[in-house]
Formats: structure tokens, sequence, C-alpha cells
């Protein structure tokens, strides 16, 4: 390395001789300074950019040329990197900073965190990175930023600008299977729709686990403290649920005719939103009077 590379720097240049190639555009260097030692400090670094140009100096009255090649890296340095002037490269002085080429692994991914610039409150929405690039070790050939990712994207994200509600329309086929994006994460206790001409709401931040179970099989309800449990016992946990309530809705029931996809749909109802909700809904009540055409067109 030539001179001192300072921190903060995204450039570095290198004296070598004419006969030596540069490292081309895409390289991964590392740079290491004081190896070895307690104070030693080094930095992953990929060439985004190089130039070179001859250079001359006179030593003992003899012109010397020899290439001078600029570097221009991904990120900026961490730490000052001391090098060497051109004299006393030439005479052979060795540097406490050493530039060596990386082998990439191109076998995998690799994934890095970095800082947040401000902290983060429940509800926010958006949050700001120190920096979209980190170091990787070992660095990567190529590095995309994940910048204004959403959670979930069929919808545009919908924001709390103010206090007046944020309406969205849709037609959806409401079925056991359907699953419907609104956007990114959305406040709790702020999402209401109307469903059947029964408005529901959600519940506001309460902890469910496995396929939304609120309680657990012996009547305890879910802790954020809990442990993850399996799929097998996720299922155990919704046969528990339903089972609980199987007969005030089958009894609910009683007299009315339905295909097995209009019965699994109303325990998926009532699976959600309990059993009180589904008593006290218009679903039921227009199935209890036979308003068939109600029940399909609304």
């Amino acid at each position: 390395m030539l001179d001192t590379a300072y921190k903060g720097m995204k450039q570095f240049q290198t004296a070598s001789f004419t006969s030596e190639d540069a490292y081309s555009t895409g390289t991964t260097l590392v740079l290491v300074q004081n190896e070895g030692k307690a104070n030693e400090l080094s930095q992953f670094v990929r060439i985004t950019a190089v130039s070179t140009r001859t250079a001359k100096m006179v030593i003992d009255q003899k012109e010397i040329e020899y290439r001078l090649t600029t570097y221009s890296i991904s990120e900026a340095l961490l730490y000052d990197f001391t090098g060497l002037s051109a004299r006393r490269w030439y005479a052979g002085d060795t540097s406490v900073t050493i530039l060596r080429e990386t082998i990439v692994a191109d076998t995998g991914k690799y994934y890095a965190s970095t800082d947040l610039n401000e902290n983060i409150s429940i509800g926010q929405t958006t949050v700001y990175a120190k920096t979209i690039y980190t170091q990787l070790i070992p660095s990567a050939q190529s590095e995309t930023p994940l910048i204004d990712v959403k959670a979930s994207g069929e919808d545009s994200t919908l924001i709390a600008a103010n206090s007046q509600t944020i309406a969205v329309s849709s037609n959806v086929t409401i079925s056991p299977s359907q699953n419907y994006y609104v956007g990114s994460p959305i406040f709790p206790n702020s999402l209401s729709f109307s469903l059947f001409g029964t408005q529901i709401s959600d519940k506001g931040g309460v902890i469910t686990q496995g396929n939304g179970s609120t309680i657990k099989p012996d009547g305890t309800k879910i802790k954020m403290t809990d442990k993850p449990i399996s799929e097998k016992e996720a299922l155990n946990y919704l046969k528990a649920h339903m089972h609980r309530h199987k007969k005030t809705f089958n009894a609910s029931l009683k007299n009315v005719r339905l295909s097995q996809v209009e019965y699994d749909l109303y325990a998926d109802f009532v699976y959600q939103y309990g059993i009180n909700a589904w008593t006290k809904s218009q679903m039921l009540t227009h199935l209890k009077k036979g308003s068939m055409c109600k029940r399909v067109n609304r």
C-alpha cells in the first residue's frame, strides 16, 4: 500500500513494478495491519474500479518507472491503514499493512446484520439502518442491499397517518383455504371488516400459537414465553379447541342443511372468532330462516 489510507476513504493506492498486473474489478482483498500483534486491524474490501498510470521517481540520479494503481472499494475504510512511500517501497522496506487476495466461497449465500440508526417502537412500520452494507466474512463477490422491504405484498402499505379510517375495497373469494394480504403490518386493534353482514375486529395483540390457538388443550392461555410446538402439536391444539365448542356449534345448526364445504367454512369462523360471535351472527340467523339467497349474495 502506498502512503496512508485514512478511515472513511473509499480509495487507496499501491506501488508495483511495471511488469506486475493490477487486481481486477470484483476482486475481494483483505487489508491487514500489524498482523499477529495485539493491535492487529483487518478489513475485507471488494474492488469496484481500477485505474493505473506510470509514475516516475529519481533515485541516485536515475529515473525509475513504477506502476501507480488506484483502487476504488465498495465500503469506506474502517481504520487508518499505514503504507510506505514510493522510495521506501523501492528500497525494500516492509509495510505494516499487507494486502492479500481472498478466495470467495460461491457455494452459499451470506447474510449479516447492522445497527439501527435510531430506536424503534411498537407499531412503527419503517426502520432506518446505519448502512445497507456491512462486513461479511468471508466477503461475497457481490452485495445486494435489502431496502424498502415489505412484510407482505399484495396491496399498498397502510400507515396510520392520522385519526381517520383508511378504507380498502377488494373482491375476495371466501373459502377455508383463501388467504388475503392487506400490505405491511397493521396496528393492533385497528383492523375491522364485514363478513356476511357481521362486523369483525382484530383481537388487538392476543398471543396465538400453532394454527392461531389462544388456549392450550388443558385450558390455559398461550403466553409469549411458551416453547415452540410441532406441527402435530398444533393440530392437537386445533382439535381440542374445536371439540370444546362442538356440541354448541352442532346444536346451532340443527335442521339446517349444509354441504361439507359450508360446514367447514362456518366451523372455521367459530375457530377464528369464537362460539359467541357465531351464535350472535347474522349468518346463523339467515341459515335458520332458510334465507339461502341472502347467504349466497352477501
